[in-house]
C-alpha cells in the first residue's frame, strides 16, 4: 500500500489483537484477518546552501505520507563586498531545477536554497570648504578618480580620510580602493606671493 507499511494481520477490524503465524495460533474455524497498515513518517530538510536563517512560519519538517510540503523562505546576511537575494528552492546544492510545487510527502527530501549574488557599490563624497563638490559610485574594491577642482589663491595639496587632515589620512588615488561609503576632504595651501 503506497505510503504505508505493513504492520501484521489482526484478528479484529481494530488491529488490537496480532494474529501469530509462527506463535501458538492455529485456525480452528473460519476466520477473517484484518492487515494493519502504519502511515510513513518523512523528512523534508532545507538546506540553507549557506544562507544565514530561515525565514516564516508553520513550513514543513516533516509528518505523514501526502501531507501538503509548506516552503518557508531564507536570507543571507551581505558582507562588505556582495548583497543576496534569494532565488528559490532547488533539487540540488549546484545546478538542479528549480522547485515552484512541492507538493506532498512521499519520501524523505531535501532542497537547496539558491543565491543571486550582486556586487554591493558606495559611494565616495568629495568635500571642499564644507560643500560636496563632487561624488562617485563604484562597485566595492574599484578605484575612483581625483575630481578637478579650483580655489582661487589656493593650491590643492591633496584628498583626505580626516577633515583634520592628519598626514596618514591621505587618499591614494592610484593605490587605494573603495570598499565602503567613505568621505574625502581637499586640502587647500594658501599661494604666497612675492613682491618686488
Amino acid at each position: 500500500k503506497t505510503g504505508y507499511t505493513f504492520g501484521g494481520w489482526y484478528t479484529d477490524e481494530a488491529c488490537t489483537q496480532q494474529w501469530g503465524f509462527d506463535i501458538h495460533d492455529y485456525v480452528t474455524d473460519n476466520m477473517t484477518l484484518y492487515a494493519k497498515w502504519r502511515i510513513n513518517q518523512y523528512s523534508v530538510t532545507w538546506n540553507r546552501n549557506g544562507g544565514d536563517r530561515l525565514v516564516g512560519t508553520g513550513y514543513t519538517t516533516g509528518g505523514d505520507y501526502g501531507t501538503q510540503i509548506v516552503a518557508p523562505s531564507a536570507e543571507m546576511d551581505a558582507d562588505p563586498q556582495y548583497s543576496y537575494t534569494f532565488d528559490g528552492w532547488y533539487t540540488e546544492a549546484q545546478g538542479g531545477e528549480k522547485v515552484t510545487d512541492f507538493g506532498t510527502l512521499t519520501g524523505n527530501v531535501t532542497y537547496y536554497a539558491h543565491w543571486i549574488r550582486t556586487v554591493n557599490q558606495y559611494t565616495v563624497k568629495f568635500w571642499s570648504d564644507g560643500s560636496v563638490v563632487d561624488s562617485q559610485t563604484v562597485d566595492y574594491n574599484s578605484y575612483i578618480t581625483a575630481p578637478t577642482v579650483s580655489k582661487t589663491d589656493y593650491t590643492l595639496e591633496g584628498w583626505y580620510t580626516d577633515s583634520s587632515f592628519a598626514s596618514n589620512t591621505r587618499w591614494g588615488f592610484e593605490g587605494e580602493t573603495v570598499v565602503q561609503d567613505m568621505n574625502l576632504y581637499a586640502k587647500w595651501t594658501e599661494i604666497t606671493y612675492t613682491h618686488t
